[in-house]
């Protein structure tokens, strides 16, 4: 199987080559459409070889070229239902890869084989599913009975079965293509209903809609659904909790897990076993799934019914800025009421790479919620200690999800090849002495501390990422780690964190950890950028790194000859609508690059300071959307890394994130001007 596999990946590259001739011979060209083959399907129809090994392997190679053709074709399909296509070109491409399979499927089959009118009704079908799918999965929601969904499922993947059945004519196997096209209309009825649990966040708010939500929007919900997409945005988070509380994500994937089920049967009988063996993988990711969800579930409904009770009550705002911030400020209570699902960071690491969790999907909420709880701190001194109950209900929380007693805190607290980290311990150590829990860093934060600058720091003042004894002291967990450490996460410094560490140190105990911190401070000096900023590894852009780096400085080393030059790009990196951002502004990086400015505070803000933070404000106020600001990349997992060859990047970011940042930019900017008016005046 492994020599089909790449076979199959230079038929894959052969005709990649052809259909981009074609299409630079038609003066267009469509996105590629490789990369949108799932994973288990990437040496299909190769993996249907092993049902049928008379068939020669020229033939089978002539057959698969014609299946990547049809794939394409279905691709292009469901490119053109999202609007994303001209339609103008699309009827050509349509064309030109009907053909192409049929010229292909034409050296081996003859002219007058009853194959062909199944060839001509399978293409027909698919454009008439894609067609009944898009008449039927859009707003308004109109009830969508299963059979429905069903029907059309097996009109969008007409053209595998048409695959299916070159084969079995070429081999005269008639009954065996019944049974395996069978067995496929399951397999597919059941990746489409993973597709659609995993995908409902995008397919509402693109409205274009999925089986499961029209059942929830027609079945179990009563809401007028919005009409532009940010409006739908903004209904997305009650909709989510609606999909996974009422059972329906759930029972979607069950019914799912059901279909894979009913396609081992139907192959049950069958000698060859690599199809089975994919199948049963499928129905274990999916229980798999199905029993995270219930656990998922079950905790936050724990949670609500051990979370104290609260009522806020907000004075009015005294200025825009306040106004801005009390805005922010709801919305992360009400966030904090359900648990900061929608902060969580999730992410698979799969058994077939090496990973040995229990669960191959991993929830990471730890630096999250350590972030948002400092930042209700700043809230806190407002509104005269009224947030204390969140605020001791996060600490709880955070104390308690420390892997042991003496290792600290990791990203993903139940992935045992990731090893605690820097970030987690500085960000903890500060929302613990800033809520008056000292005695707990001294508890819990000081043994790894102890580990981190005895093993890990380099002798230009950095230090790792990552909390690792020495290695004559390593557990057997910790050697594990160490080596996902080398070959996966990648070792080595990120400004970032060591600015975000030293800012913790110096809060904690300045005089005893100084040689550290000043050590520290040089090697951050010696990493600014040309142009002023700092750039890390595990975030996206400069600003979160210029923030942490000029708070540390601002604070530790006032005459640091970093500032100036790191308020410099602050202040010439602003773009034309007020925000900031990579390319074009966003929410998340704006308010981080105004925390950078506002970190200064008295020692070298300037009038015009004030006028780039009015504009901010302007932008801000009209990026809230509805009612929301959106999600905004934030941190980044580079894949390869460790090997020196980055070959993916990971992205995380959530609206809670966000709103957290414009909160806490919001708080420190009408602190800074109501000081400024104050000043005037006197």
């Amino acid at each position: 199987m492994a020599l089909l596999q790449v076979e199959m990946r230079r038929l894959n590259a052969k005709f990649e080559t052809l259909w981009t001739a074609w299409q630079e011979q038609q003066g267009f060209a469509f996105p590629s459409t490789t990369k949108d083959i799932k994973p288990i399907f990437d040496h299909f129809p190769m993996q249907l070889y092993e049902f049928f090994p008379h068939i020669p392997l020229r033939a089978a190679r002539v057959v698969a070229l014609a299946s990547r053709a049809a794939s394409t074709y279905m691709l292009l399909l469901q490119e053109e239902q999202v609007g994303t296509l001209p339609c103008s070109q699309v009827q050509a491409a349509y064309n030109w890869l009907q053909s192409f399979a049929q010229e292909q499927l034409a050296q081996v089959i003859p002219n007058h084989s009853p194959f062909w009118q199944q060839f001509s009704d399978g293409y027909h079908q698919c454009r008439q599913a894609f067609e009944q799918q898009r008449q039927s999965l859009t707003l308004p929601p109109k009830p969508y009975p299963p059979e429905r969904f069903v029907e059309i499922v097996r009109g969008k993947t007409a053209l595998a079965h048409v695959t299916t059945a070159s084969l079995a004519c070429m081999s005269n196997q008639e009954e065996l293509s019944v049974t395996l096209i069978e067995a496929q209309r399951h397999l597919y009825a059941g990746l489409q209903l993973c597709q659609d649990v995993s995908s409902w966040k995008q397919d509402f708010v693109s409205g274009a809609l999925s089986y499961p939500l029209i059942v929830l929007l027609t079945e179990k919900l009563s809401i007028a659904v919005a009409d532009s997409q940010a409006g739908r945005q903004t209904q997305a988070l009650e909709i989510g909790r609606r999909f996974y509380y009422t059972g329906l994500a759930k029972q979607t994937l069950e019914t799912s897990s059901a279909h894979f089920r009913q396609a081992i049967t139907a192959i049950s009988n069958l000698s060859r076993t690599s199809w089975r063996i994919m199948l049963a993988g499928l129905l274990e990711q999916n229980e798999q799934l199905i029993h995270d969800i219930d656990k998922i579930v079950h905790g936050n409904l724990q949670r609500v019914r051990e979370q104290p009770g609260f009522a806020l009550a907000l004075p009015p705002a005294q200025d825009r800025w306040q106004q801005l911030a009390w805005h922010g400020l709801h919305f992360i209570i009400h966030q904090w009421r359900l648990g900061f699902g929608e902060a969580r960071h999730i992410l698979m690491f799969p058994h077939s790479e090496g990973f040995s969790a229990d669960h191959e999907y991993q929830y990471g909420d730890i630096f999250q919620r350590a972030l948002i709880t400092d930042i209700l701190c700043d809230a806190d001194v407002l509104l005269r200690h009224q947030l204390k109950p969140i605020i001791d209900y996060e600490i709880k929380y955070l104390v308690n999800a420390r892997i042991s007693d003496t290792e600290g805190w990791s990203y993903f607290p139940h992935l045992p090849e990731l090893p605690p980290d820097v970030d987690d311990l500085a960000q903890i150590m500060q929302v613990l002495l800033r809520s008056g829990y000292r005695s707990t860093v001294v508890n819990y934060c000081e043994p790894p501390l102890s580990t981190l600058l005895n093993d890990n720091t380099h002798p230009d003042g950095s230090f790792e990422t990552w909390i690792l004894p020495a290695e004559t002291n390593r557990t057997q967990k910790q050697r594990l780690q160490a080596n996902f450490v080398h070959h996966a996460w990648g070792t080595g410094s990120d400004n970032g964190v060591i600015a975000n560490l030293l800012y913790a140190l110096a809060c904690y105990d300045q005089h005893r950890f100084e040689k550290t911190i000043r050590h520290g401070i040089n090697f951050l000096e010696s990493q600014q950028q040309p142009d002023g900023s700092w750039m890390g590894s595990w975030y996206h852009g400069p600003y979160y790194g210029t923030y942490v780096c000029l708070r540390l400085l601002t604070a530790v080393s006032p005459d640091s000859p970093a500032i100036q030059p790191a308020l410099g790009f602050l202040r010439e990196a602003q773009l034309a609508d007020g925000g900031w951002g990579e390319e074009t502004s966003d929410p998340l990086n704006t308010a981080l690059a105004l925390l950078g400015l506002a970190s200064t505070q008295n020692h070298v803000v300037k009038h015009s300071d004030f006028d780039q933070a009015e504009r901010a404000l302007t932008y801000l106020e009209k990026s809230r959307g509805d009612k929301v600001w959106p999600s905004c990349p934030f941190i980044r997992m580079e894949l390869g890394r460790a090997q020196g060859q980055v070959h993916r990047v990971l992205s995380y970011g959530s609206q809670t994130m966000t709103t957290s940042f414009t909160l806490k930019a919001a708080l420190a900017w009408h602190k800074l001007t109501t000081r400024f008016a104050d000043d005037d005046r006197r």
